[in-house]
Formats: structure tokens, C-alpha cells, sequence
């Protein structure tokens, strides 16, 4: 910072008895070095007290971290090549295959041509948020250890950076991943066209500042515009025959939309605004108070006893009659097979999908929907949930812990009279292990006699999860379950809920190691540097 410092100055201030000809062939070096074009307007012949040039430029999400997110995965891909030798590009496809193949997550996109940006065409920053979400699962065991915590501490930054709600506490942990973000990423120095010295970059340790002083920042960035952009500009488009006079064509689109709204409006205007207000309150507090679940997708129905007869569920009888005899009949003593309660119907009604519906802090809708197909859309498809227990000491709300587990089926069920709509899970437990990539790994239990099979209440339900192979596992074939990986990765990245309440653990790494990077002060960036298209 220094150094830019005193290159500012020059800059402005230029040297005294310096020829102007030799002072703007030292200004075109000047900004050559730090990526920068001389552009000036009228704003630059301002006195300084007037106009704080600094303070002027905002910080904006959509170009500044995904360009600086784009500019990393391009030194990535070259680290890769290069650290790798002869075996880059088969490794390159590897992780590209990996991008293809992870388990899908909500909206997030599928890269099916390949996860670096030289394989993407013309991608949107949703679509880098979702490369985001699974980067380091994909790489992180063909990169090093420097590497892959620089990239562990940018996601975290853009995390917090991008966040609706912020307390001071929230904005220091910021600046500390971006603090450990600069600490990390000399590693990427000698791949970064500029040495890593470009403005976007800079620009990263001007987001505490601004949050604190102005707010979040989608109240002053260019993703509100460019969203309204997609509404009013993009989508009308598309509604024209694209030949004759689509202008026209768009207008009429936005005037009866903007007609069918009003209508909308005009007929909710009944109530009061005072009453209108309270019912959205009511309505809040209520989701906040209770989730809602609703099962989806009735399939034909099943017997319990020719499930239990089938690798995947087996033992489904024995587990569904002990949930019944232990959680709903409160009975914990250990009794005989042949004195577990039975069911009053053995054919149970099955559903392909539970609907889980719940309310963040500002009253926005989240509807997670948990699909139990073993294919979904020509893809293999694996739902996880956290589940929620009460104490099994005193078997009450007060004490729980979360249990993790992979939803194989939503069912309902009768039992003396009334009807429950359970699920069938299998537990992931945690292992507790450092990573990496800092996401929890966790690892099936299938140690025990039906294999981590259990049986919960679909109230138990809290959030879905997305958990991802550790590609650098050892892969095995279970007789009953097929082919599997020993440890899995539960991956925060990919949900804002999830990274908040994240138990992942990284390793520590040795700075006076001859394998860590630090900055090369004398680096000389090639000259053809400065695009936009280099630094973008």
C-alpha cells in the first residue's frame, strides 16, 4: 500500500524540473504497472480538500468479486498445469469431470463443460457464485496446502462481503480472511498477469469501510441495476419475434405487466395499511415459530415387508416398529423382536419429494425441497438433511443435537389409529478431522447391523445440506449400497445458513517452510499486462 501510496502522489503531483514529455512516458510506466488506464476527467483537476477521489469509488459485488474470483481461477488453472507437469491436462479433466458429476444442489448450475473460466462462456456472476460453491471440493488435493487456504479465505470474505446483516463482530472476522486471503495468495503471484497487482484487487480492503459507513452493499452496487436490467430489458426480449420494430414489441410486454400489477395491487387495497401490516407480522412470527412440511409426489404404495426384504431398506420393519415402540410410545427398555408393537397397516403410503418451508429474520420465503429419486433428470441424485433430536436423557427440546443424514425415503405410516408421516434416513456422522478445503467431513456409519438406517419424524427435519464425495478418499463397493467413498464433505459453500454454522476445521501450515510462497517484491509483471481483459 505504501508503494501505491507514493505512486499517487507521483501521479498527481508529478516531479519538480521534469520535462513533460519524460513525464508522461513515466506516467504511462506508472500505470502500466498497476493494471490501470490514464483516463482522467474533470473530477482530477479538483483541489483535493473538495473532492476525496478515494471515498468516490464504491465498492460493486458483481464486477469487483467475481472479476477478482475469475482472475484467481485463471492462476489456478496455470498452477495446476504447472505444478503438475506432463499430467496438467489429464488432471484439468479430472476436475472438470468432478464439476460435472457433483451432487446437485438446489439452483445451483451444473458445470458440464468444465469449471475453469478458458471452458465458460461469457458466465454471469450467479453462475461464479455457483462455481464458488464447489471449486475447492473438486481441486483442492491436486493444488497445495497455500493454495487451496488462499481460497478458502476469499470464499469466506465474498461470504461475509456479501451478507444482509452485519454486527462488528461479523465485519472483523471479514477483515481477517482478507487479511489471511493477502497472507495466502503470493502463491498465485507468478501466474496473475500483474503480479496480482491490479485495482480490483486493491479494492477488497475498502469493504469494511464502506459496510460500515453505508450499509450492505446491494444497496449501492451494480447487481440491483443489472437484476431490474434482467426484469425490464431481458425477459421482454424475449417475448418479441426479434424481426420487426422489437422495441415497440418490449414496451407493450412492460405496459400490461405494469397493468396486471396495478390490477393486483387495487384489489389487495380493501384492507387498511395498519391491517395489511399486521397480518404480514402475524404471518412472519409464525413461520419463524414453526416450519411446514408437506409431502409431495404420492408413488404407488409399498409393504413394509417386501421393503425389508431389499438391500437398501433393509430391516425397514424391525426399525419402523422400535420408532414406535421407543419415540412414540415412550418405552426405552429392551424388549424381544416378537413384542414389538405392529403396525395397523403394513402397505405405507410413499412420497417421492418432502416440501420444507421456512422464514429467515426479514420474512422471506425458503422453500427446500428434498427429493428422495435415486435419478433425477438422467442424473444420480443423493438429498442430505440436518436432523434435530431431543436429549436422550430426559428426552426433551431443551438439550438437541443434529444428527446428518441422507433422506431415502418419505413415507406415511398408521399406528393405532393415526396416521405419521415419517422418513428414512442414513446417519453421516461427523469425524472431527482438519481439511483443506474447511468444510466438516463426515463419513456414513455403516458399521452397525442395518447399516445407519433410522427412522425420524418429519418435524425433525431442520435444513437440507449438500454433501459432496472427498474425491481424495479411498472409493469402495458395498455388497448392499454399491459403490461409495469413505469420507464425505459436508459443503458449507454452497448455502449462507450452512457456512454460518459451519464445524469445519482447517490444518495449519508452516510460513518459515521452504514450500510456502511469500511475496516477491522485485517482481516484474510482463508489459502486455494492464487489459481488462487480463485483470478482469
Amino acid at each position: 500500500m505504501e508503494h501505491l501510496y507514493k505512486l499517487g502522489n507521483d501521479l498527481l503531483h508529478g516531479t519538480e524540473g521534469e520535462k513533460e514529455e519524460d513525464a508522461e512516458k513515466e506516467d504511462e510506466d506508472i500505470f502500466m504497472e498497476i493494471s490501470m488506464h490514464n483516463i482522467q476527467n474533470a473530477f482530477w483537476k479538483l483541489p483535493q480538500p473538495f473532492f476525496d477521489l478515494h471515498g468516490s469509488l464504491l465498492v460493486d459485488d458483481l464486477h469487483q468479486l467475481g472479476g477478482v474470483y475469475e482472475h484467481l481461477l485463471n492462476c489456478l488453472d496455470k498452477l495446476i498445469m504447472d505444478v503438475n507437469g506432463t499430467k496438467g491436462a489429464s488432471i484439468i479433466e479430472e476436475i472438470n469431470n468432478r464439476a460435472s458429476m457433483i451432487p446437485q444442489y438446489k439452483d445451483h448450475r451444473r458445470f458440464n463443460q468444465g469449471i475453469f473460466p478458458r471452458f465458460l462462456r461469457n458466465p454471469t456472476y450467479t453462475e461464479w457464485r455457483s462455481n464458488m460453491a464447489i471449486i475447492l471440493p473438486c481441486c483442492y488435493d491436486y493444488i497445495p496446502l497455500q493454495a487451496a487456504l488462499c481460497l478458502r479465505h476469499f470464499l469466506d470474505f465474498v461470504m461475509h462481503a456479501t451478507a444482509e446483516e452485519h454486527t462488528e463482530d461479523s465485519l472483523t472476522e471479514m477483515e481477517e480472511s482478507l487479511d489471511a486471503y493477502y497472507k495466502y495468495s503470493p502463491i498465485f503471484q507468478k501466474y496473475s498477469p500483474s503480479g496480482l497487482n491490479f485495482p480490483k484487487n486493491h479494492m477488497l480492503q475498502k469493504y469494511a469501510h464502506d459496510i460500515r459507513s453505508r450499509g450492505i452493499i446491494r444497496g449501492y452496487s451494480t447487481t440491483s441495476s443489472e437484476h431490474q436490467h434482467t426484469i425490464d430489458v431481458k425477459k421482454p426480449a424475449k417475448r418479441t419475434n426479434g424481426r420487426f420494430d422489437s422495441l415497440s414489441q418490449m414496451a407493450n410486454f412492460i405496459q400490461k405487466k405494469d397493468l396486471l400489477f396495478d390490477v393486483a395491487i387495487n384489489q389487495s387495497s380493501t384492507l387498511t395499511t395498519s391491517l395489511r401490516a399486521k397480518a404480514t407480522i402475524s404471518k412472519i412470527i409464525s413461520r419463524r415459530s414453526q416450519l411446514s412440511y408437506k409431502l409431495a409426489s404420492e408413488t404407488d404404495p409399498k409393504e413394509v415387508s417386501v421393503l425389508s426384504q431389499q438391500g437398501t431398506f433393509h430391516g425397514l420393519s424391525i426399525i419402523l416398529r422400535s420408532f414406535f415402540h421407543t419415540t412414540i410410545d415412550n418405552n426405552f427398555a429392551r424388549v424381544a423382536l416378537r413384542n414389538l408393537p405392529q403396525l395397523d397397516d403394513d402397505t405405507i403410503k410413499v412420497y417421492q419429494t418432502l416440501i420444507v418451508e421456512d422464514c429467515d429474520t426479514n420474512g422471506k420465503v425458503i422453500i427446500d425441497k428434498i427429493r428422495t429419486h435415486d435419478q433425477f433428470h438422467g442424473r444420480e441424485r443423493k438429498d442430505f438433511a440436518v436432523f434435530e433430536f431431543p436429549n436422550i436423557k430426559d428426552r426433551s427440546d431443551k438439550e438437541i443435537y443434529e444428527s446428518y443424514g441422507q433422506v431415502l425415503m418419505v413415507f406415511r405410516a398408521k399406528y393405532r389409529g393415526r396416521e405419521y408421516d415419517l422418513v428414512l434416513a442414513r446417519r453421516y456422522c461427523p469425524l472431527g478431522e482438519a481439511h483443506k478445503t474447511g468444510l466438516e467431513v463426515i463419513s456414513p456409519d455403516l458399521d452397525d447391523t442395518y447399516k445407519g438406517l433410522f427412522i425420524s419424524q418429519i418435524e425433525r427435519v431442520k435444513r437440507t445440506i449438500h454433501v459432496v464425495p472427498d474425491y481424495d478418499s479411498d472409493a469402495f463397493v458395498d455388497p448392499v449400497l454399491g459403490s461409495m467413498y469413505g469420507k464425505y464433505l459436508l459443503n458449507h459453500d454452497s448455502d449462507r445458513f450452512s457456512w454460518c454454522n459451519s464445524r469445519g476445521r482447517l490444518p495449519h501450515i508452516n510460513e518459515r517452510s521452504k514450500e510456502f510462497v511469500h511475496w516477491n517484491k522485485e517482481y516484474d509483471s510482463p508489459k502486455q499486462v494492464g487489459t481488462e481483459d487480463d485483470d478482469a
